[in-house]
């Protein structure tokens, strides 16, 4: 082989790279970006960085719409913590199972929500100290069950519910 055959590949090659790539995937030098997600300078944004404007903000920790959607899924949690009480008599560990973790991370989505709303730090701490029980209560429930223990899974239920209920109590959400 000669080097002149050795070009003409490498040219064949850019060549037929050429063919398959559109022109207008190739960034020109100079070319600015167009859209922002990040900051940075460009044409468009979808945020708006260093915004200057004063008065009241638009925005709010939760508004009528959210607040229903949230009170009525904590609803629901709390009534399919409730039906464990039917698998455990059973007993059908697994469905108790996955009642309780399927139903928890709606729950806590909802309840940081929840506590991203309220304005009084102390009543925060409270809510999120009961919050914590009721994490400890579901998860006494969860281990119940691995072990098939009726006897503390219907008393780890019960004090599941009643931290359930503290919390909503605590953070003033009816439902």
């Amino acid at each position: 082989m000669s080097a002149d055959s050795d070009l003409s590949r490498r040219q064949l090659l850019l060549g037929a790279l050429a063919a398959m790539v559109p022109a207008a995937a190739l960034a020109k030098g100079g070319d600015s970006p167009k859209y922002s997600i990040f900051g940075g300078e460009s044409q468009s944004s979808p945020f708006v960085y260093m915004d200057q404007r004063k008065g009241n903000a638009v925005y709010e920790a939760l508004n009528d719409e959210e607040l229903a959607e949230i009170t009525k899924s904590l609803a629901i949690n709390r009534a399919r913590l409730e039906e464990t009480g039917d698998f455990i008599d059973v007993p059908s560990w697994d469905d108790v199972r996955s009642l309780v973790r399927l139903e928890m991370y709606d729950t806590r989505r909802n309840v940081k929500k929840i506590h991203a709303s309220l304005d009084d730090p102390k009543r925060v701490d409270r809510a999120e100290k009961v919050f914590a029980q009721l994490k400890k209560d579901i998860e006494a429930l969860d281990y119940a069950c691995v072990v098939k223990d009726q006897a503390k899974a219907k008393k780890a239920r019960a004090a599941a519910l009643k931290s359930f209920d503290s919390w909503v109590s605590t953070t003033g959400v009816s439902i």
